[in-house]
């Protein structure tokens, strides 16, 4: 795994917000092109793995707080982040267009396999934007999450307890795994 660049990220999210006239099925790839533009913008924001952010209940969105809280699937832990604008953004706009239901961010999470329909989508709209995704060297969704926790390694002057509480690691050895270097990067 690799971090994202920008350019690769806004990229991505332009294509999948934009998707090219289907003959058919033309609004469900619509609504779930949508869904997985809204997803992988909150895993770049976020550093959630792709099942924490597809399943995220409106209950986790802490308001009053100012916290979004993650339930770990991986680790079975919780952490909080700071409800940063950009993430209240995406879920209020959401909630104002009707794409939520009384309980869940993403209501089609419901079903089993809407993980893996969301890195399908995102796996087409790579390809139609020329993007190097899943491929070797390439990136994924789960790069996000790389590219979250470096990026936030820099932004905190490399607090690692900081941002360890954010990803939620608790092990430095598998905290190291996430960090990159590159030219823009310092970390």
């Amino acid at each position: 795994h690799r971090v994202v660049e920008l350019t690769e990220y806004a990229t991505l999210v332009h294509t999948l917000l934009n998707p090219p006239l289907a003959p058919s099925r033309r609004t469900e790839r619509n609504k779930l092109w949508r869904d997985a533009a809204d997803v992988v913008q909150l895993l770049r924001l976020t550093g959630g793995r792709l099942n924490e952010i597809v399943r995220i209940r409106l209950d986790q969105f802490l308001w009053t707080k100012g916290k979004l809280r993650l339930y770990a699937t991986k680790t079975e832990n919780q952490r909080d982040l700071p409800l940063w604008d950009c993430i209240k953004e995406i879920a209020q706009r959401r909630i104002q267009e009707g794409l939520t239901d009384d309980e869940l961010l993403f209501p089609r999470a419901k079903t089993a396999t809407f993980d893996n329909a969301i890195a399908r989508a995102c796996r087409k709209a790579a390809r139609l934007a020329n993007l190097n995704y899943g491929r070797t060297n390439g990136f994924t969704c789960h790069s996000l999450r790389h590219t979250f926790i470096t990026d936030m390694m820099e932004a905190s002057g490399n607090n690692v307890a900081l941002v360890m509480s954010y990803s939620g690691h608790k092990s430095l050895e598998s905290f190291k795994i996430y960090l990159h270097r590159s030219e823009e990067r310092r970390v």
